[in-house]
């Protein structure tokens, strides 16, 4: 494993914005950083960036797996002032327009976004996003597959940067983008946010698509995904509105 040059992050980011703290190994970087900012210890521009994580935390509970120093994998605390508290549903999608255009142009590689929280290339995951409130904050987590090879995906239905890119994808590279994007792309949301939010709505795979939702009771719901609302909820064509769903793409024939 090569570890992550550090000094070569801070040294790029903005510090007056970001602060990245750097762990080897930690359970969760978004368990972490949610606990110091909730008890004070930390505050608004805090990144957590971790080679490893042994307990990491993807939406709904889920782990998310990555081997040591194969991905990039961070958390950080974000301030939406300006936009009210029912809007703070589209943070982690404009997260994951960040994503995306850092991926762009580290690596060339094309994504689309699955809603609500998949960062995909063609119909494989590449990266996972979760978002948590804290009082007037928000923590953002996020883990992008980088070096990973077809032996050591961590699941079935993934993929890596590496093996749609023909550079070495440089990890650095990819975090001081993606936060610098993440930092600008925020900060366009809160004053003006609809030109955002309309890039997301390009960037979708899930728009105009048949799907199926699995909803947190168990149910499931078959329609057609239809927009995306003020909230960041997912409208289907016959008004339905749900605010978080497990989405399969259905493809029909």
């Amino acid at each position: 494993m090569e570890p992550l040059d550090v000094a070569e992050i801070i040294s790029a980011l903005d510090s007056g914005y970001w602060r990245v703290h750097h762990f080897n190994s930690i359970d969760s970087t978004q368990r972490a950083l949610v606990s110091e900012l909730t008890a004070g210890r930390a505050s608004v521009g805090e990144v957590y960036l971790t080679e490893f994580q042994s307990a990491g935390r993807g939406r709904a509970g889920r782990r998310f797996e990555s081997e040591a120093g194969q991905g990039v994998l961070l958390s950080a605390a974000l301030s939406p002032v300006g936009q009210p508290e029912n809007r703070w549903g589209w943070i982690p999608l404009i997260v994951g327009v960040a994503a995306c255009s850092a991926i762009m142009k580290i690596t060339g590689v094309h994504t689309n976004l699955k809603w609500p929280n998949d960062v995909m290339i063609d119909d494989k995951k590449v990266g996972g996003i979760i978002a948590e409130k804290v009082s007037d904050h928000v923590v953002i987590g996020i883990g992008i597959n980088c070096l990973q090879n077809q032996s050591n995906l961590p699941a079935e239905n993934s993929t890596s940067l590496t093996i749609h890119s023909s550079e070495k994808v440089s990890r650095e590279l990819l975090v001081i983008n993606f936060l610098t994007e993440l930092a600008r792309s925020i900060m366009e949301w809160q004053i003006k946010p609809f030109p955002i939010e309309n890039r997301y709505r390009q960037l979708s795979s899930t728009l105009e698509e048949e799907v199926k939702l699995s909803l947190p009771d168990g149910s499931e719901v078959l329609g057609r995904a239809a927009a995306i609302s003020g909230s960041g909820s997912l409208i289907l064509a016959d008004g339905q509105e749900f605010v978080a769903a497990d989405v399969t793409h259905l493809r029909v024939k």
